[in-house]
């Protein structure tokens, strides 16, 4: 929607599930950005269908996540010494950018699934760069109960992480990742003296769904 804005295209947002008497904040700004919103079942967006009234000329369509090679290439770009890294951990929703550090050529990439049981993420990474799938490395057991699902202890995680390090988490994304790469360290996961990057996504405005006192920041 801001890029759109930015550019002057006009911005088109297909949303999963009936339109809710009180916009969420991301599409609340979105919308305030310029886009169009279209909601739809979540039977036919499972499908992958266009509404018949957005129509289909001159239009450019971006998968979730920004899903394929084009998507990937936007994360070929970051510009890290990707030499002085061991490992590299990145939280997974569709896979886009996890494809696009391996095909940038960082060393180890290893992805934390944000998502319960989505097993089809590795071999969506395997499309995108060319691997097989078993070369793929997703760890499934760190969801926390789903996608944009939380408990109180990730949320007193996410405090005692900004407190520590001043790094303000989401809890759909960052937050799952950061407590995963804690417990990798842990159970020594790592070989010693690793250097290990980790990819914080953004994804900050989800918080804003939280009660005003979940977070200290």
């Amino acid at each position: 929607a801001v890029v759109c804005k930015m550019f002057g295209f006009k911005a088109i947002g297909i949303i999963r599930g009936e339109q809710p008497a009180q916009l969420a904040h991301t599409l609340k700004d979105a919308q305030d950005y310029g886009m169009e919103l279209h909601f739809m079942s979540r039977t036919d967006y499972r499908n992958k269908l266009i509404p018949s009234n957005i129509g289909l000329q001159n239009v450019y369509i971006i998968a979730e996540g920004g899903y394929g090679m084009l998507g990937t290439k936007g994360f070929m770009d970051i510009t890290i010494d990707k030499a002085k890294y061991d490992f590299t951990l990145c939280a997974v929703g569709t896979g886009t950018m996890m494809a696009g550090l391996i095909n940038a050529g960082f060393k180890n990439v290893i992805g934390i699934s944000v998502m319960k049981n989505n097993f089809q993420l590795n071999e969506n990474v395997a499309e995108l760069t060319g691997l097989e799938v078993k070369k793929i490395n997703i760890l499934h057991n760190y969801h926390r109960g789903g996608y944009a699902k939380y408990n109180q202890a990730q949320l007193d995680f996410m405090n005692s992480f900004y407190q520590i390090h001043n790094i303000p988490t989401d809890f759909v994304y960052s937050a799952k990742l950061m407590m995963a790469v804690e417990d990798l360290i842990k159970i020594n996961y790592f070989l010693p003296n690793s250097k290990i990057l980790i990819i914080h996504c953004g994804g900050l405005q989800g918080n804003l769904s939280l009660n005003k006192d979940a977070l200290i920041f």
